[in-house]
């Protein structure tokens, strides 16, 4: 009798194994359920600050790019909760941006928004989604704007990321977004792309207005 225990017992233990790692399984992450990256935005003032957002519109990461940046994604992610939507982040980054005094009700500021998109086999569906993708964007970022009456120009544009556009984004320490426009105003003269991206010399508004100046056509912007 006592050599029928045994296996039983054993048949047991293994049922109780695979029943506790069946009921533990949603707590693991093997890669079938992970949210993937879409695109990121990336919103420009002095501060930077970059919101990657998931296929599903909800936020995977908020981070500053320079040190002001990082003080506004720390502010901006303090009263965000899991699975919210870019929508409250775009908001809450402008809510935080004027509550630092980057964003003044009683002065002009110049605001740059990209959309950093992921690259795409399909290139005319793309550009479809990234058209509608920017226009989502600069609704809620011009409605944010709005409801604190502020005297901000917002500039949006949308960027594929190139290697020369990561080269210069981390030689001259700046956003990707700010590298695009740099390399879009200058027209490839690489001379004029260190001068306008110089760390420290250069604001948004600066570039707005060298390309207001007609010293460049920027694609994409809207």
């Amino acid at each position: 009798i006592h050599y029928f225990k045994v296996p039983a017992i054993a048949t047991l233990v293994a049922a109780c194994f695979v029943a506790l790692i069946m009921i533990m399984q949603p707590l693991f992450n093997f890669g079938g359920n992970q949210k993937q990256l879409a695109f990121s935005i990336v919103i420009d003032v002095n501060p930077s600050i970059t919101i990657d957002v998931n296929d599903d519109g909800s936020v995977k990461k908020i981070k500053g790019g320079n040190k002001e940046g990082k003080a506004i994604a720390n502010y901006t992610l303090s009263e965000m909760q899991d699975n919210d939507g870019y929508e409250k982040a775009i908001n809450l980054v402008v809510k935080n941006l004027r509550k630092e005094g980057y964003l003044k009700k009683n002065k002009k500021n110049v605001m740059l928004v990209s959309a950093i998109n992921k690259s795409s086999d399909n290139k005319e569906e793309a550009k479809k989604l990234d058209s509608e993708k920017l226009a989502q964007i600069k609704t809620e970022t011009n409605e944010a704007i709005k409801i604190r009456k502020l005297k901000c120009k917002a500039v949006y544009q949308n960027v594929k990321v190139t290697k020369k556009i990561k080269k210069v984004a981390r030689k001259n320490d700046v956003s990707l977004g700010k590298a695009n426009l740099c390399i879009e105003i200058s027209k490839e003269d690489n001379e004029k792309i260190s001068t306008l991206c110089e760390k420290r010399n250069i604001t948004i508004a600066k570039l707005e207005r060298e390309c207001a100046m007609g010293n460049g056509t920027v694609r994409g912007w809207k």
